[in-house]
């Protein structure tokens, strides 16, 4: 019995197959493929193969193969070739000859695409022996600019674009899209050189275009306008600019300039303050690459309009008004008479300066405003209404104290004096007219300190004092010619004339007021060559007032002596009508300071810890100031000259 069900089971069996040959099944939507063994593997590349098994329902649109290093491939991201439509099955292959590194393990898939279906077969290992180097046979453009994309066409690169590694020189640049015989790539920012060879690295081999890509560099065609001021804006026309702003180096001269507005053809910029010259070549820098104008760019001329005051003094601020001035204080220089004021505050429009200490030449001149290497003058003079002026600073190694002073025919003299314990025996000339300084030679005699001198119509005289080695007065006595820059002996002093003496003199005489308390007045008369007592002069009373300095009013004398002690300080007048000596009006204040005197005006002058003034008619003093000054002094043209050991101040009574 079970043999029988067997053989029946058998028999339907076989009625079945039978039938089924005869019986079409349901045809597969999607193709089939199969891998192949990977053959050819050399250093030259490889041989992929596999076998269409299914052509399915759709046709195939594409086919091929993708490779890489992970087992897990995908169409998207690893390397491929793809062999195009194809509508027969059997075995397909393809020779790789780039993108393949030597001694690395990569995995390879056969694709089939078609309008709905992507089928890959199953993944195969090998281990690669490396590849063909890639070809540049040509590129396109064969000029260009940054950010252009550039064509490079040639063999054995890698359809992955970030398997090709393109370079412009050293620069990277970024590749967009690729096959394996085309390459679209970005000529990069940065290049230094205007042509420049383009290389092409895949798996370690790379190649070199035949020829250089030339850079297309910016060029400027025009500035408009040529000429400005600081903060104008001015619009630079040209080409291959860059439309980032920021990627735009603007340059007048070395100087940068801030850019407002960019495009590939125009650049709008400031005018730098920093600018400090009349004339500028402008320059643009676009990523390394520098073009120049071909016409320089020039600074609008600053223009002195007005002046707040015509008048001011040391110290004090005024406002020049005008137009094209540096809005930055630094970028200007105000001149009061070559001298350079501070400058507060600057805006186009104005500026406001602080007179500064210092020499100057003259009371009266001309304001001059320099920018940018040009200059502009005031149209009215400023005068500086200080009382003391600082005229000329003596040469270095020439500053001396104690020195002799006097002034003949409208020139000053200094010389002898000591510094540092070194004596002095040469002259200077002063001219106040070129307010200049010349060396006229050296006193005949000794060195001394203390001498005595005066000046009668064209001649000076100098001498006395004592030997600085033996302590002991000298008496001998000379004349100095100013024509001739000589010296002639006179007669000799009838007695010592040192420390605490006052030389001055009148039109026709000299005089001389010791330090002691009789035989302390003597005149010398320059027509006779001779000494003459006088009577005593009142105002010494050792050990305290001795007499300290004078001047002379309408041929009368006037001598100022110094209580050591707190009594009023001592002032005398000598008349020479009635041949006596009569106290005058007190300085009442008490000082330590010396005092230096003269006369100008018909008025006479106390200078030291303050500035007094004598009125000989009202016989009375007057306090102008608590200015400190101090030194020996002469007078030129209703001008007194104060020498301090360095420098020399002219006193105006005008300006008091």
């Amino acid at each position: 019995m079970r043999k029988i069900i067997l053989i029946t089971a058998l028999s339907v069996s076989l009625l079945i197959m039978v039938k089924c040959d005869n019986y079409e099944f349901p045809k597969s939507p999607y193709p089939r493929v199969e891998n192949l063994a990977i053959t050819n593997i050399s250093e030259t590349g490889v041989t992929f193969q596999a076998n269409i098994t299914q052509l399915g329902e759709q046709p195939i649109m594409n086919h091929g193969f993708i490779w890489g290093t992970s087992e897990n491939l995908s169409f998207t991201n690893e390397d491929k070739i793809e062999l195009g439509a194809i509508s027969d099955l059997g075995e397909i292959e393809a020779n790789v000859k780039s993108g393949l590194y030597k001694d690395e393990t990569y995995f390879v898939k056969a694709f089939l695409a078609t309008s709905n279906y992507f089928v890959y077969g199953d993944a195969i290992s090998f281990t690669s022996k490396g590849s063909t180097a890639p070809l540049i046979k040509s590129f396109s453009p064969k000029e260009g600019t940054w950010g252009d994309t550039i064509t490079v066409r040639g063999n054995f690169f890698s359809a992955l674009a970030k398997n090709n590694i393109v370079k412009f020189g050293s620069l990277n640049s970024k590749v967009v899209a690729s096959n394996d015989s085309l390459i679209k790539c970005i000529v990069p920012d940065e290049i230094s050189d205007k042509t420049i060879p383009i290389y092409v690295t895949v798996a370690g081999g790379q190649t070199k275009s035949n020829n250089n890509f030339i850079l297309i560099t910016p060029s400027i065609e025009n500035l408009s306008p040529q000429i400005a001021t600081f903060d104008d804006i001015i619009t630079i026309r040209g080409s291959h600019f860059s439309a980032i702003k920021e990627k735009n180096k603007v340059k007048f001269n070395e100087h940068i300039a801030e850019v407002t507005e960019s495009s590939s053809s125009q650049l709008k910029v400031k005018v730098p303050t920093s600018i400090r010259e009349k004339e500028n070549t402008v320059s643009v820098t676009v990523n390394l690459q520098s073009t120049t104008a071909n016409g320089n760019f020039m600074v609008t001329p600053p223009l002195i309009s007005s002046i707040s005051n015509n008048k001011g003094s040391i110290g004090e601020t005024i406002q020049i008004s005008g137009n094209n001035f540096n809005p930055t204080t630094d970028g200007n220089i105000a001149l009061f008479e070559e001298r350079s004021a501070t400058i507060l505050n600057a805006t186009k429009s104005a500026l406001t300066v602080k007179i500064l200490e210092g020499v100057y030449k003259q009371r009266s001149f001309i304001i001059e405003v320099r920018v940018a290497e040009q200059s502009s003058l005031s149209t009215e003079s400023f005068t500086l209404q200080n009382i003391w002026l600082e005229k000329n600073v003596m040469e270095p190694g020439e500053e001396r104290g104690g020195a002799v002073v006097f002034a003949i025919n409208g020139k000053g003299y200094i010389g002898l004096g000591a510094k540092f314990g070194f004596l002095y025996k040469n002259f200077w000339e002063y001219d106040p007219l070129a307010n200049k300084w010349t060396s006229i030679g050296d006193f005949p005699d000794k060195v001394r300190g203390a001498a005595v001198s005066f000046s009668i119509g064209s001649y000076a005289y100098v001498g006395g004092g004592y030997d600085p080695f033996t302590i002991e007065p000298l008496f001998d006595f000379w004349k100095f010619d100013p024509l001739f820059k000589s010296w002639t002996r006179v007669g000799d002093l009838p007695v010592p004339m040192v420390s605490g003496s006052v030389s001055i003199s009148t039109t026709l005489k000299g005089y001389v007021v010791r330090g002691e308390e009789t035989e302390n007045f003597w005149e010398y008369d320059p027509n006779s060559d001779s000494w003459k007592m006088m009577p005593d002069y009142p105002g010494v009373f050792l050990p305290y007032n001795i007499p300290e300095t004078g001047f002379e009013i309408s041929d009368n004398l006037y001598i100022y002596s110094f209580d050591g002690d707190t009594a009023p300080n001592q002032f005398y007048e000598f008349d020479f009508n009635t041949g006596s000596w009569t106290v005058k009006a007190e300085i009442e204040s008490y000082s330590f300071n010396s005092y230096t005197g003269f006369s100008v005006k018909g008025y006479g002058y106390l200078v030291g810890s303050d500035i007094r003034k004598y009125d000989a008619i009202s016989n009375s003093w007057i306090q102008l100031t608590e200015e400190s000054r101090g030194g020996s002094s002469f007078v030129i043209n209703n001008k007194a000259y104060m020498w301090d050991s360095i420098s020399l101040w002219e006193f105006d009574p005008d300006f008091q």
